[in-house]
């Protein structure tokens, strides 16, 4: 028996509106919450390319929702929001260095 895990993006107050996912010993599987009956069957290397997102240790609340998320795909870097996880900003490591002390000098600029 697997056990089917909500997606931390579930919309709505009853939380039908989301993707849920398992996982059994060699296969992955998806469906959506208001139809059960349905599941696709995923192979796990198909999801080889996929990119793993990673959240920042300065997350702050407890739902983590408020918080710059990052992922390496390709040798170049993504960076998200999580509250937006659909735009993403496409930056090389020595982008990110730039942009990381960019933002340190403007706030302590501010401060």
């Amino acid at each position: 028996m697997i056990q089917w895990q909500k997606s931390s993006f579930s919309g709505g107050g009853d939380g039908n509106e989301c993707v849920e996912l398992a996982q059994s010993h060699d296969s992955l599987f998806l469906r959506e919450s208001d139809d059960p009956d349905r599941a696709l069957h995923v192979a796990p290397s198909s999801l080889v390319g996929v990119v793993q997102w990673q959240k920042s240790s300065f997350s702050s609340g407890s739902d983590g929702a408020n918080c710059v998320e990052v992922a390496a795909s390709g040798g170049e870097l993504l960076l998200r929001e999580s509250d937006d996880p659909i735009r993403t900003l496409l930056l090389t490591p020595t982008t990110l260095v730039a942009l990381l002390r960019r933002l340190r000098e403007a706030h302590l600029g501010s401060s």
